[in-house]
């Protein structure tokens, strides 16, 4: 079923795997377990090659879906309310039937890590990974190297920080901190997120406050950026403290949290770095959604196509990338690369034209093309039609 690679060594490697992974983050970790809860893979040797301790709460994982979901018993809080804000009008969203949720990183963690201890066929290997033989499917580490008959590499290709500095690719920046804070007084509507709020924004940029409400007096604000460069400091504490004194009028409060990172935007093919034995998963495979920076169910529907594409003997990224939904996302960056300031606008136009089921429903990629015509054409401008035409 699993077709074995020749190898090109002289000797069998002592270190040997059916399936490498390459990360223990999110996408890795949901590969894993999808290899173990799925019967046809039980006889199979899987690596986890990691460098971290995941012992740490060092991010959280929001994303809509409608019904019950696979990690709902993960699901630390939920919403089926939301708003949009912004100087152009309040949007209440109309869910219809969505729900968003949220998990922390360390309960998914610490659940992934009790489950594989019934799989003795999972093995954790602390370490960086330095060098990837293609050709023979060999993997090393300053200490050791491995081979498998597959290798599922969570590293970005070489390739892509040339193709960012060179302009063959855009990249936007999705950089955020943000405050768990507490408060003497119930504030929050805990039914109800702010997906984005831009009368926070900074000066001539896309960027916007979201909220997610964990109790009546406790909740995430947070200042997110969208921008194609990082050149932000004091920025971030200054904007939380100003929205939290004179938006949300709270005077007395606790950060018990702090949460910070940035996650890539961009349209770089990762799909062209991929081969029969050998494929980029997670953000250095381009599963980040380009125009949004959401990956954890993104993640759970590539992994539904990998295991598919082994079981029926198919190339392993058959059908994980649709063209025009590149195209699309490509569309979106190249706007806010070159006209970042009409980010406000084009989010209210998103919002403010489309049902909002409709929106979740093309941000996931299930629309058909006449959905997809009436969304684009919703944002309509010469920004927009500057960037089609210049892909």
């Amino acid at each position: 079923m699993f077709p074995k690679i020749k190898s090109k060594l002289q000797e069998p490697p002592k270190n040997y795997y059916d399936f490498i992974i390459i990360g223990g983050g999110l996408a890795g970790l949901q590969l894993a377990h999808a290899f173990c809860a799925d019967g046809s893979f039980s006889s199979k040797s899987i690596a986890i090659i990691e460098p971290r301790k995941l012992n740490t709460n060092d991010k959280r994982w929001s994303y809509w879906e409608k019904g019950v979901g696979k990690w709902d018993n993960l699901v630390s809080s939920k919403w089926s309310s939301g708003r949009f804000v912004s100087r152009y009008g309040d949007i209440k969203l109309k869910m219809g039937g969505y729900i968003y949720k949220s998990v922390q990183s360390l309960d998914f963690y610490n659940h992934i890590t009790e489950f594989f201890k019934a799989f003795p066929n999972v093995h954790f290997i602390n370490g960086k990974v330095s060098e990837v033989n293609t050709e023979i499917n060999a993997v090393y580490t300053a200490s050791s190297s491995f081979q498998a008959d597959y290798i599922f590499d969570s590293r970005p290709p070489s390739q892509f920080g040339k193709s960012i500095a060179n302009g063959t690719s855009n990249l936007i920046h999705q950089h955020f901190k943000g405050w768990v804070i507490k408060t003497d007084e119930a504030i929050f509507n805990t039914h109800e997120f702010t997906m984005m709020d831009f009368t926070a924004k900074f000066i001539d940029t896309c960027s916007f406050m979201y909220i997610l409400p964990y109790s009546t007096n406790e909740g995430l604000i947070e200042m997110t950026f969208f921008t194609p460069k990082i050149d932000f400091d004091g920025e971030y504490d200054q904007l939380l403290k100003k929205y939290i004194s004179d938006t949300l009028k709270i005077d007395n409060f606790e950060v018990i949290e702090v949460e910070e990172g940035n996650i890539p935007m961009t349209d770089f093919p990762f799909q062209h770095y991929n081969n029969d034995h050998y494929l980029r998963i997670g953000t250095g495979g381009g599963w980040v959604k380009g125009s949004t920076g959401y990956s954890f169910k993104r993640c759970e529907k590539f992994v539904e196509k990998i295991i598919g594409n082994l079981k029926n003997g198919e190339r392993l990224d058959k059908n994980l990338y649709k063209s025009r939904f590149l195209w699309y996302d490509k569309i979106f960056l190249r706007v806010l690369k070159n006209y970042n300031h009409l980010g406000e606008k084009v989010f209210y136009k998103l919002y403010s034209k489309n049902p909002h089921p409709l929106i979740f429903n093309f941000l996931d990629e299930e629309t058909h093309p006449s959905e997809e015509l009436k969304i684009m054409g919703s944002l309509f401008s010469w920004e927009f039609v500057k960037s089609i035409f210049k892909n």
